[in-house]
């Protein structure tokens, strides 16, 4: 009997959630021939795109799978790869409906290990769909190796994605033209499976729907049958809770009498917000596994602030959601709870001010004058990330801190007026200006500090 089990990984920690039971596969895979491993894909996946063991053509996403031993896993082991819903889509799901991931291509692994997803058979569909992020699933004997990824992510630098070769985070754009700078390296837990083995012993989804206990509270049974893809597969999330998030998008400081400072935040500004994960749902077992990005539809000019000593956090909202979701897949049933942005910001001002200011990690480099009457706008930067930019209650006394960060542009802006006296507007980390990149908190003092 074997253990399925989902992988999901930020900062090197694997998630694992809940397990079920495939009979018929055994320990150590035989491989088939590549002509018959192919035929087998083909065979499970109709009408799905399914190439053989790493084709020749332009790459979309490449990788090498491990197994637990560290070596890699041989030929003939079914990659698959599901693609989330558009931010569209998910902003339009309500409380009680479902959203299904779809299922896009597959392919086989070479005698190296190593897989490749085609550009020709992926990038059209996936800028189609708009589709979010991306996962990549290896089936094998006692783990479904799950790994997360985001072909067509604006910030390479989040957790929703796998390395990136040669940028740092946001400062490059990924497109359909450079999707095959990711490295999709998939290390498993667990023993891989052929194709040839898999369509052996696979189960249809009806097997396992079938099986399923009474829905329990908001929690509901299985969607209908007809919302699967395939008989052979399924992967749907439920709605079943929304509310407004509170959610850190800037700050601003001050030590210097006579300045105000002016925080703008136009339509079009966009905030990457924190999303959670947990496998059973119960509080205290979420924990923060990706990012996703909003997109605001109204400018908030939120209230100036000329208070000296203190440091003001501008706080805004967006609809938050938690979801149930299920994969089936072929006999395998994996199920686990996120909490994410639904893609609708609400807005308003819910602003706060904290005591105490902040200071320049190298003030004689990261400060500059400004005279009397003088006002500078910070436009061209990346903010600060909010480690607890996001937190939400999920359960009596526990709650999770996600992060948040919005970059400073034509669309989020924050300005210092000095109408009292001279002083200075000086970054944690950089520069605040043309030079700067990632000055952090930027803030007005009376000195260099």
């Amino acid at each position: 009997m074997i253990n399925v089990q989902k992988l999901r990984r930020l900062a090197g920690v694997a998630l694992v959630s809940g397990a079920v039971l495939l009979a018929g596969l055994s320990a150590s895979p035989a491989y088939a021939s590549a002509a018959s491993d192919l035929s087998a894909l083909k065979a499970m996946f109709p009408g799905i795109s399914a190439t053989a063991a790493y084709p020749s053509g332009t790459a979309a996403l490449t990788g090498t799978i491990k197994g637990k031993s560290g070596k890699h896993v041989g030929a003939g082991i079914p990659v698959l790869m599901f693609a989330a819903p558009s931010l569209a889509t998910t902003k339009s799901v309500t409380v009680g409906q479902y959203e299904q991931w779809q299922l896009i291509a597959v392919t086989l692994t070479n005698s190296s290990g190593k897989y490749k997803f085609l550009s020709s058979k992926v990038t059209s569909k996936l800028s189609a769909m708009k589709s979010q992020y991306q996962e990549i699933v290896v089936p094998t004997l006692t783990n479904d190796g799950k790994r997360l990824v985001n072909l067509l992510a604006a910030n390479p630098g989040s957790p929703h994605i796998v390395n990136v070769a040669g940028t740092s985070s946001g400062t490059k754009k990924n497109t359909v033209s450079n999707l095959a700078t990711h490295v999709g390296n998939i290390s498993l837990t667990a023993t891989a499976v052929t194709a040839t083995k898999l369509k052996a012993a696979v189960k249809p989804v009806s097997s396992v729907f079938a099986s399923q206990p009474s829905s329990s509270g908001s929690l509901p049974q299985a969607p209908p049958i007809s919302i699967c893809q395939s008989m052979w597969y399924c992967y749907w999330a439920y709605d079943y809770q929304t509310w407004n998030q509170p959610v850190a998008v800037g700050a601003s400081s001050s030590t210097a009498k006579g300045v105000t400072a002016l925080f703008t935040f136009s339509t079009g500004s966009s905030a990457s917000l924190g999303t959670g994960m947990s496998v059973s749902g119960k509080a205290g077992s979420f924990s923060q596994d990706s990012t996703t990005k909003v997109t605001s539809d109204v400018t908030i000019d939120f209230a100036p602030t000329a208070r000296t000593g203190f440091t003001r956090v501008y706080v805004t909202e967006y609809e938050y959601a938690t979801y149930y979701a299920e994969m089936v897949l072929f006999g395998h049933l994996d199920t686990w709870y996120e909490v994410t942005p639904t893609g609708n910001f609400v807005g308003g001002d819910y602003s706060k001010d904290f005591v105490g200011t902040m200071h320049s990690t190298n003030p004689s480099k990261y400060c500059a004058f400004y005279g009397n009457g003088s006002k500078v706008t910070l436009d061209n930067s990346a903010a600060v990330t909010w480690s607890n930019g996001v937190s939400v209650n999920v359960g009596k006394a526990a709650s999770l801190n996600m992060t948040s960060q919005s970059g400073f542009n034509q669309d989020t802006s924050l300005s210092y007026q000095f109408t009292g006296g001279t002083g200075y507007v000086c970054g944690v980390y950089d520069y605040i200006g043309p030079k700067g990149k990632t000055p952090g908190l930027a803030y007005a003092s009376s000195t260099v500090s």
